[in-house]
């Protein structure tokens, strides 16, 4: 297992893939002659690094899936190398447009911004490190000479020469504090080795033999322990290891046209990498014995930004010293921006604060919004390469956020977001071949774990969530048009899933529960009609559907039990672009009323509808919002007293309905 605080891959070469699912997309091209850089700050993470051609740093992460490519910017005129001192902390070097050395890192969930550290060097620089708040940095001079630069809390003022004549970028690595082993090409093209220990330099260099034709790249996964890898003169890769002696040379086969990159996640695993001739990534694996070469694929669309998706809205806690929480809203427009809207006063919709927060990136919709144990929001939405993209208010309530986090994935769908019955927040979406994962906080408000596969089920879209008795409830639309239905538990084990049977369905179901956990789902079914059912006192599902009416659909239906009345509402967008409404005559009934049209004046939904239960410092209250065609926010309250503008009246125990236009949403 990786060491937490000594974490070491120090990798100089191209080309990175892990086995599993590809990665969702390269909207960035990378420099497929530059070799790349690599760190991993424990098992099942790795942070990718390469050269862009428009000359700025790309990043993508693997996190139990391969996200996309991402820009850090800066300017740059080599391949980028990496390393981690620790969990949630990167450096990362590449020579600059100058000459020199730029260094950039990631800390707290932040990146920083570029710095140069100067030297005038050749090639690619190496960056390694023994322990916390320790970098150690090697480069070739223009005199082909190997120099130094330490970081001990602060940046080394100079470059220290360690000598040599080089013919390669160096390689280095550290596998104890104050211990460091550095590695070029050099006379005869074989490699060179040099040592730091004791406080003091080898007094020369090592010939360590070999005909090489590429920069050796280096780790160590122990105290003791030594790997290094090169290209040989038959393009294949070879490899020498350090135990208490050097072993020979010895090819691990493959066809490459660059140098390789190296790097560990555990003890007894090793995955290297190079560019081959045709420029796609190959990749070897060592667990115990060598796997072999393979192709693998960095490519893959990226995703549209889906027109019209719909509003999410939740009612945030107390700011200290309230009684009532804001609401919060959040939805991605059709140019993908994310537009977040902030309601200090539950009870006046025209207190509503929008903020763009997507800055130039694209993104689709819905997102997902949650609280933080400090009472921040979060939001967490797919960017149109497939990943998710997290960032929270900087102060709860505040219009201000930090830096955008890369959750990774490669997914094809937009992303659920829901509160496990342990409280830990949890992601899910569905990958291009219908199989559903999701990602989990380590604990309340704790950083994200790894993405895992719930199965691959063949689901449409990500799936809709309610809370049951042992975990979370989840309910989907399968590519046979069949609802499904299964547990997922806190401990993040699915139950077998539930056919709910075949109706045609294409969009989410909504479902609502009952005391002692009873759950009724609603769906649309292939003739547009709402179907839905409900489980009986075993909890078991009955085998058919009923229709709720003979109205038509043009999307996804919205429920919830009202918390006026008790009684279960259900409201969907029609094809004429009005919202109708019907619900339960009586508490647990399940007989509807008839559908009636509930707009008002010239609105017209553009957007499926969303439900709200809130509390407006005058009592629990349910709404529905929804967007028009020109992205303006609608919020339909729900009162319990008549009034002139209701859209009807509550005699018949209908729910009356009160519009209200939301503020306009910034323009840019």
């Amino acid at each position: 297992m990786r060491r937490p605080i000594l974490l070491l891959p120090v990798v100089l070469a191209a080309g990175l893939m892990l086995p599993g699912p590809a990665s969702a997309g390269v909207s960035d091209p990378v420099d497929p002659a530059a070799p790349m850089g690599v760190a991993s700050w424990g098992v099942n993470r790795l942070d990718l690094f390469a050269k862009g051609t428009d000359g700025t740093l790309k990043h993508k992460i693997y996190n139990g899936r391969w996200s996309g490519w991402e820009s850090l910017g800066g300017s740059i005129t080599s391949g980028p190398s990496a390393v981690s001192w620790g969990p949630g902390r990167l450096d990362v070097v590449a020579r600059g447009v100058n000459g020199d050395v730029q260094h950039i890192g990631y800390f707290n969930g932040n990146w920083g911004v570029w710095g140069s550290l100067g030297g005038g060097i050749v090639g690619e620089p190496s960056i390694t490190s023994w322990g916390d708040h320790h970098l150690d940095i090697y480069v070739r001079g223009t005199n082909n000479a190997t120099y130094h630069k330490a970081y001990t809390g602060s940046w080394q003022a100079s470059w220290t020469s360690i000598g040599g004549t080089a013919s390669s970028s160096p390689a280095a690595v550290a596998w104890a504090s104050g211990r460091m082993d550095v590695f070029v090409r050099g006379g005869g093209n074989s490699i060179y080795h040099r040592w730091f220990t004791g406080g003091k330099w080898s007094t020369a260099w090592e010939n360590l033999g070999g005909t090489l034709s590429s920069a050796p790249a280096a780790f160590s996964w122990r105290s003791g322990h030594l790997d290094v890898y090169a290209r040989n003169t038959s393009n294949g890769i070879s490899h020498k290891g350090f135990s208490s002696g050097w072993s020979g040379w010895l090819s691990i086969g493959g066809t490459v046209a660059t140098a390789p990159t190296v790097v560990d996640w555990g003890s007894s695993r090793v995955d290297v990498f190079a560019r081959g001739i045709d420029q796609t990534l190959q990749h070897a694996t060592y667990s115990g014995s060598w796997q072999g070469w393979r192709t693998e694929t960095d490519a893959a669309p990226t995703l549209p930004v889906r027109q019209y998706s719909r509003t999410v809205a939740m009612q945030a806690s107390p700011p200290s010293g309230a009684l009532i929480g804001p609401i919060e809203y959040g939805y991605v427009d059709n140019i993908g921006r994310i537009v977040s809207g902030h309601q200090p006063d539950p009870a006046n919709a025209n207190s509503v604060q929008w903020t763009v927060i997507s800055g130039n990136e694209a993104f689709t919709g819905p997102p997902g919004l949650v609280e933080q144990p400090d009472k921040r929001l979060q939001v967490n939405a797919m960017h149109t390469r497939g990943d998710v993209r997290a960032r929270a208010q900087t102060t709860a309530g505040a219009s201000t956020w930090t830096s955008w986090l890369n959750q990774g994935g490669g997914m094809a769908s937009p992303v659920t977001v829901a509160r496990q019955t342990d409280t830990n927040v949890i992601l899910l979406a569905v990958d291009a071949s219908g199989g559903l994962w999701y990602l989990r906080q380590s604990n309340v408000g704790g950083p994200y774990e790894t993405w895992r596969s719930l199965g691959a089920i063949g689901l449409k879209d990500a799936p809709t969530v309610v809370t049951g008795q042992d975990g979370l409830q989840l309910f989907g639309v399968n590519t046979s048009g069949a609802v499904v239905t299964a547990t997922l538990f806190p401990a993040g084990t699915v139950s077998a899933w539930t056919n709910l049977g075949s109706i045609g369905a294409t969009n989410a179901p909504a479902a609502v529960v009952y005391p002692g956990y009873r759950m009724r789902v609603f769906a649309q079914a292939a003739d547009g009609t709402i179907v839905t059912k409900m489980q009986d006192a075993t909890l078991a599902w009955p085998a058919a559907w009923t229709v709720v009416g003979t109205q038509v659909a043009a999307g996804a239906p919205a429920a919830v039990l009202s918390p006026l009345s008790g009684k279960t509402e259900i409201l969907m967008r029609g094809n004429d672009g009005n919202i109708y409404s019907t619900g339960e005559t009586m508490q647990g009934s399940g007989v509807w009323r008839e559908w009636v049209a509930v707009l008002q004046g010239s609105d017209i939904a553009a957007t499926d509808p969303t439900v709200l239960t809130y509390n407006d410092g005058f009592g629990l209250r349910w709404a529905f919002l929804f967007r028009t065609p020109d992205q303006q926010s609608r919020l339909y309250t729900v009162d319990t007293v008549t009034a002139a503008s209701a859209t009807y009246a509550s005699s018949d125990q209908k729910p009356l309905f009160r519009a209200q236009n939301l503020p306009a949403p910034p323009s840019a």
